[in-house]
C-alpha cells in the first residue's frame, strides 16, 4: 500500500517494495503548485517506518526548499560561436523549463556558466545538444544540456569571405 496517497497533499505514488536484504522500500512522488518532488526510502525496518519516513521526506521537501525559475522551455539562454557556417553564432535554448532549487533559509545565490567546446563547427542541426548550462546554487552544481536553437549550414564562398573579414576585426 502506498504510504503517501491520501495523506500527503499532491501525492501520486510510484512503487512500494520489500525484500529481506533491502527491507521496506518506497519510491514516491508528489506535485504541488506545478513543482514535483520524487523521493526514495530504502532499508526501513517496517511498513510503519517506511510510511513515516516517506511522509516526512515529502513534507520536508515542500516546506524547506523552493524552486527559482531561470528559463522557460525554448528560451534563449546564450549564443555559441560557429566556425565555417553561414551564420557566425547560433542561439542556445533551454530544452525544458530550467529552475534552481534552493533552501528557503539560504540566500539563494545562483551562478550560471556556459560550457561548450567552441567554436562549434558547421553544420549545426537545430535541436542538437551542443552546450551545457552549469548552475551553481548555494554551493551545489547541476548541469543542463542546451540545444541549438537554429540550424547553421556550411558557409558558401561569400559567407566564408564575410566571416574572414569579421575575423580580422578586434
Amino acid at each position: 500500500k502506498d504510504p503517501a496517497i491520501g495523506v500527503v497533499k499532491g501525492a501520486d505514488g510510484i512503487k512500494t517494495g520489500h525484500t529481506a536484504e533491502a527491507g521496506f522500500n518506497f519510491v514516491g512522488s508528489a506535485e504541488r503548485d506545478g513543482r514535483r518532488l520524487i523521493m526514495v526510502v530504502a532499508g526501513a525496518k517496517s511498513e510503519g517506518a517506511r510510511a513515516a519516513a516517506s511522509r516526512a521526506l515529502l513534507e520536508w521537501g515542500f516546506a524547506v526548499w523552493r524552486a527559482v525559475p531561470l528559463f522557460a522551455p525554448g528560451a534563449r539562454v546564450a549564443d555559441a560561436r560557429v566556425q565555417g557556417g553561414d551564420r557566425r553564432h547560433v542561439p542556445l535554448v533551454a530544452p525544458h523549463a530550467i529552475a534552481a532549487t534552493v533552501a528557503n533559509s539560504a540566500p539563494g545565490r545562483i551562478a550560471l556558466r556556459l560550457r561548450y567546446r567552441g567554436p562549434l563547427v558547421a553544420p549545426v542541426v537545430r535541436g542538437a545538444d551542443v552546450a551545457e548550462l552549469v548552475i551553481s546554487a548555494d554551493g551545489v552544481e547541476s548541469v543542463v544540456p542546451l540545444r541549438a536553437g537554429a540550424s547553421v549550414g556550411v558557409a558558401g564562398p561569400l559567407d566564408r569571405l564575410i566571416n574572414g573579414l569579421y575575423g580580422l576585426l578586434p
